[in-house]
């Protein structure tokens, strides 16, 4: 069961936008982020880990193609960092 449940709504963006993690997170914390209203159709949302990779990289971007427009990812972080889930 995760320690600590973050939802971040993303919605009303003008330009790409970053979202920028906890850098001292704990073990079993969850984090969503979601597209509210259609924003990846013409923006990327991009998830700065903190100094914390997200499944091995530093940075996770959404995009309409990858999450889908009104998309959202979870991650959870674990031994190994974020893992998207």
């Amino acid at each position: 069961m995760p320690l600590g449940e973050i939802y971040v709504g993303m919605n009303g963006l003008t330009a790409n936008h970053t979202v920028t993690l906890n850098a001292t997170p704990t073990l079993g914390d969850e984090v969503t982020v979601k597209d509210e209203d259609g924003s990846l159709a013409e923006f990327e949302i991009i998830i700065n880990g903190n100094g914390n990779n997200i499944d091995g990289s530093g940075t996770y971007t959404m995009t309409a193609s990858q999450n889908g427009i009104k998309g959202a990812v979870t991650m959870r972080f674990g031994a190994n960092g974020w893992a998207l889930i």
